[in-house]
């Protein structure tokens, strides 16, 4: 009795460990939104090293065809934004797939390749660039080119 009293404090202990070190799990779909939303307003360095926990998909093509240099961080949020809220994601949570959850995280994605850019590139004509690129980008996106990939 007192080896399976054992066992089962150890094993209790175990699992405990387990579920504190893997992070908590939403419960409710509400829960689920709310982590997402927080996710999401992670910064990009907050964001890259966050764990990759379910029920999320955390899959990215980095900035799709567009090279991801100083952006790669912005685009893999963008992607977490399309894959949980849009319609497409592996998991399929679809939290909220309406055209204002989309025109949020697009902008949300706006403001994260400039910052992306002023980080980069303080001053200069290599700021300037990197400023129209991100524009590029981003009326790409208000053009309805990534529509398919959220709704």
């Amino acid at each position: 009795m007192r080896v399976r009293n054992a066992l089962s404090k150890a094993l209790l202990a175990a699992t405990a460990c387990v579920a504190l070190t893997a992070g908590t799990v939403p419960a409710t779909a509400a829960d689920v939104r709310a982590e997402a939303d927080r996710i999401m307003g992670l910064s990009r360095a907050d964001f890259i090293h966050h764990p990759h926990h379910a029920p999320f998909d955390w899959n990215t093509d980095g900035c799709t065809a567009w090279p991801d240099g100083v952006f790669y961080e912005a685009c893999a949020q963008h992607d977490f934004g399309y894959r949980n809220y849009g319609r497409h994601g592996t998991t399929r949570l679809a939290l909220s797939p309406t055209p204002e959850t989309k025109a949020w995280i697009d902008e949300r994605f706006h403001h994260q390749l400039r910052s992306a850019c002023n980080e980069s590139h303080p001053a200069g004509s290599k700021r300037q660039a990197c400023l129209g690129e991100a524009k590029l980008m981003y009326t790409g996106l208000l053009a309805g080119l990534a529509d398919g990939a959220f709704y």
